[in-house]
């Protein structure tokens, strides 16, 4: 039995290592055509991480474990840091500055815009898969499952409605194993048949993604909101000291009944030899130093994530943050480019060979996905077709024919 690390709260002590388990048959996983992988996975409780460095190192190295590698604990501690917002909206910031990007399907050969073939793929599933391509760069590796084939009304061709993204922690790529349980070592090889029938994944097999670094300086930013929110819960209000020369216990009690009720009382009325002191926090800016630690781990996580800190900077210099903005867009620029090549080298000839053929994806024979932008690049076509097929460029009007009149010689 492994020994459990500290972020595995009680309630998975009855978690169980499947060592002598027989493997689940095809009929145990659901894989037929009306019934997926996923159908076939238990669900397990959810529990929240501790959130802590120590945590965080046992947790990657269970996910780095050679022989049986466990990411189920760093996903914990993964959806705990997407609770810090300018985390989360960086990578929301880097995902929707692609997704955004308008796009076609363009024939290979003449790298013109297919109207048609675009249609098919101006759906929520396809720019689901696409999210989830890109998601991979911050949590690692992904496995993608398409829903079901379905009749279109108007077409009569066999068309998706829907994929999803297949619970990571039922997924051991290392293996290349779909886990019933999180804690199984053993489950079904999702890339030999039948099981990828339906499925198809990023290639990110060995990396953890970017959030485990992120991770990091998210867990310091806690701490250090939390020694500020202790700080001022206790110096926020003065604390009150009465030094007191009587010695009977009766008038102490009522001096004691008045400092616990200092907020509230008015006036007090106590011995001339008694003394009040109210003890304040002596250094204004004591805050400064949780403040300032708090604003350098996002600015660690800005360049982690975007490479730059201005576009997330109300304060940047204007020169400053058009330097940075210009980074930002070479990495969107990377980034479209791995996508495209993902999307034409994965998903388009996944779709055009699904169902032995027998989808209306067969249209996609001989196309390409294609951002409108690599249609202006030099040796396309001029960019004479690299519009948006959804809102195409008004024509221009016509020139009247205006007849210039001869010159005249003085």
């Amino acid at each position: 039995m492994m020994k459990l690390p500290k972020i595995i709260s009680s309630s998975l002590l009855s978690l169980r290592l499947n060592l002598s388990e027989p493997k689940p048959t095809l009929k145990e996983a659901g894989s037929n055509d009306k019934k997926r992988l996923s159908y076939a996975i238990r669900r397990q409780k959810t529990f929240y991480a501790t959130l802590g460095q120590d945590e965080l190192k046992q947790a990657i190295v269970l996910a780095e474990e050679p022989e049986n590698p466990v990411r189920y604990y760093l996903y914990e501690i993964y959806k705990e840091v997407l609770k810090d917002f300018h985390l989360r909206s960086q990578i929301r910031t880097a995902i929707f500055k692609i997704i955004k990007e308008p796009w076609a399907v363009v024939d290979a050969k003449t790298k013109t815009i297919n109207k048609e073939a675009t249609e098919l793929l101006q759906k929520k599933w396809f720019q689901d898969i696409t999210q989830y391509v890109l998601e991979a760069e911050y949590w690692g590796h992904s496995l993608i499952e398409f829903g079901q084939l379905t009749q279109d009304a108007e077409t009569n061709k066999m068309v998706f409605k829907d994929v999803i993204l297949f619970p990571r922690e039922h997924v051991s790529p290392e293996k290349g194993m779909i886990l019933l349980n999180p804690s199984d070592i053993s489950g079904l090889y999702y890339r030999e048949e039948p099981y990828n029938k339906w499925l198809i994944e990023t290639p990110e097999t060995h990396d953890l993604g970017l959030l485990h670094v992120a991770a990091r300086y998210s867990i310091y930013k806690k701490f250090a909101y939390s020694d500020w929110s202790r700080s001022g819960e206790k110096w926020g209000d003065p604390l009150l000291v009465i030094r007191s020369a009587s010695s009977d216990d009766k008038e102490n009690d009522k001096k004691e009944e008045f400092a616990a009720n200092f907020g509230s009382n008015g006036y007090a009325i106590l011995d001339k030899d008694d003394e009040i002191e109210l003890l304040e926090r002596k250094n204004e800016k004591g805050y400064e130093i949780n403040k300032f630690f708090a604003e350098a781990m996002d600015k660690e996580n800005s360049k982690g994530i975007n490479g730059q800190t201005a576009t997330a900077d109300e304060k940047s210099f204007v020169g400053s943050a058009e330097v940075q903005e210009r980074i930002l867009d070479d990495l969107t620029e990377a980034r479209i480019r791995s996508l495209y090549y993902f999307h034409n080298d994965v998903t388009l000839p996944y779709l055009i060979n699904c169902n032995g053929g027998n989808t209306a994806y067969s249209a996609l024979k001989g196309m390409s996905w294609m951002p409108l932008e690599y249609l202006k690049e030099p040796g396309t076509d001029g960019g004479k077709t690299g519009e948006d097929p959804n809102s195409p460029a008004p024509k221009p009007k016509p020139k009247p024919d205006v007849k210039k009149k001869p010159l005249r010689l003085v």
